[in-house]
């Protein structure tokens, strides 16, 4: 088969700009065609030191996806796994500091530069992680939200390859909260008033409350299991949502964005096929020099200046929820929950996994 290289940088550390990655070649192994490829390629990454704890550790987030992805074709690492052409592996894994260092019959000591006689450019996939492509959409809609076949397909292999699971668990009526406690996550009362009214609302409809946060130290399918039967995810804005593309096919996700900033990375779950409702912080402060430098333009601010950005994104402050935000929230919650009443497409998923084993 052919092979298309992947050289990661550091910033792939972050789960969100590795998914954007992975996923966008996850595409191209299900349509080869629309690349100019005859069938489905391997892969070869390249990574630099920053990235050895994660893509060396087999039940990293990192490594996890890159499995489901591939599967059921397997990883190796270095380059005599690839010299040696076993068609049974999907990727192989290189270090930076070894990619120039082809070992190969009358080479030299350090080995030759790998030459590759096609390449495709890479890209993220900003705003989702799965293309909608009209000839390959699922044929399912929940509540007038497109399902990408590329989306059902990642969680078929998640679940039957990973997890090891013969079906898809069926939504459950709980509403999970993504908290944070370090960077861009809310002020002590805040993430009190928020939990509390959080409580008692999905109490007041039956609902199941329950919160997590998602550290590196956990491994990617405890992560999974936390979520695999949530109805709705609410969060903050962050990598923590990337996990929300494991919700079950029809879920919501709620984002909640410090004042004045929005983004496209997580609407509708990265694309996964969930509803999706956010919320900005109706109250905040203006970055400095906002009028004088931008005249009160904070798109303007936020495009210009990067301080500006990292400003109004929360990097370095806690967000404080208003009595008008917890309101706001709150009805939010309760839409989501209207929405998700009686809700599920296990049956629709069990399908499509029993379908895809049995060779169909």
């Amino acid at each position: 088969p052919p092979v298309v290289l992947l050289r990661l940088v550091r910033g792939s550390r972050n789960i969100a700009h590795f998914a954007g990655i992975i996923l966008f070649y996850f595409h191209l192994t299900q349509l080869p065609e629309h690349f100019g490829l005859s069938t489905a390629p391997r892969l070869v990454i390249s990574y630099p030191p920053q990235l050895y704890p994660v893509m060396e550790n087999r039940n990293s987030w990192q490594r996890s996806v890159l499995r489901a992805v591939i599967a059921p074709r397997g990883v190796a690492s270095g380059w005599a796994a690839a010299l040696a052409y076993n068609r049974s592996l999907g990727a192989i894994l290189v270090r930076e500091e070894d990619f120039s260092r082809v070992p190969a019959p009358g080479a030299p000591a350090g080995g030759v530069q790998p030459c590759f006689e096609f390449g495709v450019v890479q890209t993220f996939l900003k705003g989702r992680y799965f293309v909608s492509d009209e000839k390959r959409r699922a044929k399912t809609k929940t509540a007038a939200v497109d399902v990408p076949e590329d989306a059902i397909e990642l969680r078929r292999r998640v679940y039957v390859n990973l997890m090891r699971m013969p079906a898809v668990p069926e939504p459950s009526r709980m509403m999970l909260y993504s908290a944070r406690s370090k960077r861009r996550a809310f002020d002590k009362p805040s993430e009190t008033a928020f939990r509390t009214m959080a409580k008692e609302v999905t109490l007041a409809r039956g609902f199941a409350f329950k919160n997590v946060e998602f550290y590196d130290s956990i491994d990617f399918v405890t992560q999974v299991k936390l979520m695999d039967s949530a109805a709705i995810m609410v969060g903050i804005h962050g990598a923590n949502l990337v996990n929300s593309m494991f919700l079950p096919v029809g879920a919501t996700l709620i984002e909640i964005f410090p004042y004045r900033y929005e983004h496209k990375m997580y609407i509708n779950g990265c694309g996964s096929g969930l509803r999706y409702f956010k919320h900005a912080l109706l109250r905040g402060e203006e970055f400095p020099g906002l009028d004088e430098k931008f005249a009160g333009k904070v798109h303007e601010c936020m495009k210009r200046a990067p301080m500006c950005k990292a400003f109004y994104r929360g990097d370095a402050t806690d967000l404080r929820l208003s009595g008008e935000d917890l309101v706001h929230i709150r009805g939010i919650m309760s839409d989501a929950m209207d929405g998700s009443e009686g809700f599920t497409l296990k049956g629709v998923l069990t399908s499509t996994i029993e379908m895809k084993d049995n060779g169909h």
